[in-house]
């Protein structure tokens, strides 16, 4: 019997620290949601899915005081409640080193509010559509069985589909050059608006690539080519997007990024330093030719 005792009790011990985590959880969570919405919070870091950012709470042991919400199909993890912007900074500047590695900050935690809501009726709503999209694929697996080609005749339609007319190719090309050359003028502008803004706005520093071309590649996969500029440091290229006339504006572009645009970090910067690196990289350039 005693033996039987001890181990319901190592069996209990982990059921007993799961229950009061989500308690926890549950518990942070209505303060956030009943919080004055005057009020503001830190957010610590952002996270591809949900899995991750929960993750980061537990390895930092912040189940107490930090809450993950979707945000524009990116998972932040927002942490502590403060009276008011004073409180929030001094909160930010005091965070413990291994916080600060994801570049966090301060942030009004009334959309956030709203946010928590929404993010449950999503997460509902895909769980009703993921239960509808089992049945259908089994219906549409049936239908393809019925439906299936015999293999000479796509082998057929691939030759024909492999087999463009040569004027088709040039008119292509044509496209092609016009289109990078419109996205050539598009940067060029970009630059001028970047290059001329007043040293006390904003951008947002996107990513540090490990060269230029890398650089290049992530503006053009994310299609950012009208709002971005590559500024060249003494370590890595960076990529800095947009250009705001306060550090609200940038702090409320910086949430409504793309999630493939919040993959690695984002921040905000003030214009000046980007401005003074890209034009002396440029002079150094033209001495060296």
């Amino acid at each position: 019997m005693q033996v039987k005792d001890v181990e319901e009790k190592i069996e209990e011990k982990p059921l007993e620290q799961e229950i009061q985590q989500i308690e926890n959880n549950a518990t942070f969570e209505e303060l956030f949601k009943k919080a004055n919405n005057s009020s503001y919070t830190i957010c610590l870091a952002s996270f591809s899915t949900i899995q991750k950012a929960q993750q980061f709470i537990q390895e930092n042991q912040l189940e107490n005081s930090a809450i993950a919400i979707e945000v524009n199909n990116a998972y932040k993890v927002y942490h502590g409640i403060l009276n008011n912007r004073d409180e929030a900074i001094q909160m930010l500047n005091g965070l413990e080193e291994r916080l600060k590695n994801n570049n966090p900050y301060i942030n009004k935690i009334q959309r956030l509010q709203s946010l928590l809501d929404t993010n449950k009726k999503m997460i509902e709503e895909k769980e009703v559509a993921t239960a509808n999209v089992e049945v259908k694929n089994e219906e549409i697996e049936e239908e393809e069985n019925l439906l299936q080609k015999p293999q000479d005749e796509e082998i057929e339609e691939e030759e024909i589909l492999l087999q463009k007319p040569q004027d088709e190719e040039k008119i292509e090309e044509n496209i092609s050059d016009q289109q990078s050359q419109t996205t050539q003028e598009t940067a060029s502008l970009f630059e001028v608006i970047f290059l001329q803004a007043p040293q006390y706005y904003y951008t947002i520093a996107l990513s540090s690539l490990p060269n230029i071309q890398k650089a290049s590649d992530f503006i053009n996969e994310n299609n950012i080519q009208d709002k971005s500029l590559i500024v060249p440091t003494h370590s890595r290229p960076v990529v800095y997007y947009g250009v705001y006339e306060s550090r609200d504006a940038a702090i409320n572009a910086l949430e409504n990024l793309d999630a493939n645009l919040q993959k690695n970090n984002p921040y905000i910067n003030k214009i000046a330093k980007p401005q003074s690196l890209y034009k002396k990289y440029n002079e150094d350039m033209n001495n060296d030719a």
